[in-house]
C-alpha cells in the first residue's frame, strides 16, 4: 500500500472518530441546555447532533468502505468539516434564538454557507479524483 493511501485512510478514520465525539458533545450540550431552558425546547437544538452524525460519521464511514482515497488532498476534507461545523453552529444558534423567544435573519447565512462549503468540498474531491486517475 502506498503512503498516500495510508495517510488518506488514517485521515478518514480520525475524521470519523472526531465526528462521533462531536455528535456526543452536541447531545450532552442539548440535554444540559434544555434542562435549564425552563421547559422550553427547540427542535434545532435537540437535533443539532444529526449534522456531525449523519453528514460526518455516516459519510466518513462510507468513505472507509468505498475505494481508496488516493489523490485527494486535505482541502476537501477541511472544507467538508468546516461545512458540517457551520451547519451545526447554525442549528445551535437557531435553537438558542427559539428558546429565547427571538429570531435573527442572519441564521440563514449559516445554512447557506455550510451547504456551499460541503458542495464545493465534494466537487473538489471529485475533480482531484478524476484528475489523478
Amino acid at each position: 500500500m502506498s503512503t498516500s493511501v495510508i495517510k488518506g485512510k488514517e485521515r478518514v478514520r480520525k475524521g470519523l472518530i472526531g465526528m462521533l465525539v462531536t455528535s456526543l458533545f452536541c447531545i450532552i450540550f442539548a440535554i444540559i441546555y434544555n434542562h435549564f431552558g425552563h421547559g422550553v425546547y427547540s427542535v434545532y437544538m435537540t437535533y443539532m447532533f444529526l449534522f456531525p452524525l449523519i453528514l460526518g460519521s455516516g459519510v466518513y464511514g462510507l468513505v472507509l468502505i468505498l475505494p481508496q482515497m488516493k489523490g485527494i488532498s486535505r482541502l476537501p476534507f477541511n472544507l467538508y468539516n468546516s461545512g458540517i461545523a457551520t451547519l451545526t453552529v447554525g442549528s445551535l444558534l437557531k435553537g438558542i434564538f427559539e428558546i429565547a423567544g427571538t429570531s435573527s435573519p442572519y441564521v440563514v447565512v449559516y445554512w447557506l454557507v455550510g451547504t456551499i462549503m460541503i458542495v464545493f468540498s465534494v466537487l473538489i474531491a471529485i475533480r482531484q479524483k478524476t484528475v489523478s486517475e
